[in-house]
Order: C-alpha cells, then structure tokens, then sequence
C-alpha cells in the first residue's frame, strides 16, 4: 500500500471529514509572556489534572468526615486519607509533567512543519504526521505524535503548516502551533522508518482505506 504524502493526505481528508470545530482561544500568558500552564485548560485537561483534583478533594474530604464518625467510621476515615495523599502525589507528578510540556510549547527551538492528521478506525487516537516543510516530503522519514486528547483533532483541518517547538531529534516532545494556538501531547514524538515493516504497518493502519468511512469519527 503506498505511504507517501500524497496517499497520507488523501486519508486525512477522508478521515477529518467532519466540519472544523471553533478554535480554542490563544492560551493565556504571565506578564515575562511565557504560558501560564497552570491557567490553560487543554493543557491541564491533556494530564487529567482536573479529574485527579477532583477526586483527591473528595477523598480527602470524605476522610475528614469518616474521622469525625459522620461518614464511614474511623478506619474508613483514615483509608479515604491516606488515598487523598496518593492523589496529592499524582497531581504532583501531572503537574510537573504538564510544566515541562508548557515550557516546550515555549522553546525558542521553532522551526515549520508540514502536518497530515489521521485517526485510528472506530473513534480511537488522532496523530499528527510531520514532514520538513521544504522539499519533497516523501525524501524525509514522517514523524509521528498523538494528540493527547483526541477532541482537539475537531478543531483541526485535515492538513497544514504549524510553527513546531521543541528538538527536532526521535523520542523527544514536541508542540506544534496553529493558528496562535499549541496543540499538545503526552508522547514523545516518534520517527518512522519505512523500510521497516512495523512502521509501514503502523502507518498504514492509520491511512485506512477508501472504502473505511471514517469521516465521522470522532
């Protein structure tokens, strides 16, 4: 099955059929103008910081309460305690997690890259394939980075041109920019090789074929 930029763009249109979602609005900054990631919702929300707060104030709580025999006991008190500390460190491993993205996102290390976006089959992830932005696209290996959340592909077009930050080099994070906005991931981003079997397979994979109709995943 052919892989090359052209085949890959085709399946992006296919694959992004949907109408393009309004974009977010430009993340918001400090005063030196440097993201405020700690005020940016996609970010937070691309580490399930708002959910693991969430819980962790309400076993925190339901731990007070249970020591204070209105809820669950004692034992059932400091058991709800002692997993509110467990939630307090995963906030703090997210959130250093996230700080290091946002600081990406804010690397002077920028450079053009042309992006297709493709989705797996069914609703699953949505990846980014980067290429150099000059050249014969097909003369480079893609590059390839999922999105962290999947919802953030609703508000892309099938393909385009983004500002990328971060080391171009494998297994590195990198933050694409589009339109004035940074479009985040967990992952590091991944070189494909195309003379190997497992990479063409993963590629193909994601390009689907004519007949997939996968315009209206999500």
């Amino acid at each position: 099955m052919e892989l090359t930029h052209a085949a890959l763009l085709a399946a992006a249109v296919r694959s992004t059929a949907e109408p393009v979602r309004p974009r977010t609005p430009a993340p918001v900054v400090d005063g030196r103008g440097r993201l405020a990631w700690w005020r940016n919702r996609d970010l937070l929300a691309a580490f399930g910081l708002p959910q693991i707060a969430a819980w962790t104030v309400f076993t925190a709580l339901a731990g007070f309460a249970g020591v204070l025999h209105i809820f669950g006991g004692v034992t059932h008190g400091y058991f709800f305690l002692v997993c509110s500390v467990g939630g307090l460190v995963a906030v703090a491993m997210e959130s250093r997690l996230a700080r290091g993205v946002a600081g990406v996102a804010d690397s002077e290390q920028v450079r053009p890259m042309r992006w297709l976006l493709l989705r797996e089959p069914d609703g699953g992830e949505a990846y980014m394939v980067l290429y150099p932005a000059d050249g014969d696209p097909d003369q480079a290996p893609p590059m390839l980075l999922r999105l962290a959340k999947k919802r953030q592909a609703r508000r892309l077009p099938s393909a385009g041109v983004a500002d990328v930050r971060g080391l171009l080099r494998p297994r590195t994070v990198l933050v694409p920019w589009i339109d004035g906005s940074p479009v985040w991931t967990r992952d590091p981003v991944t070189a494909l090789d195309l003379t190997t079997e497992r990479d063409r397979a993963r590629l193909t994979y994601l390009k689907g074929s004519e007949a997939d109709g996968r315009g209206t995943t999500s």
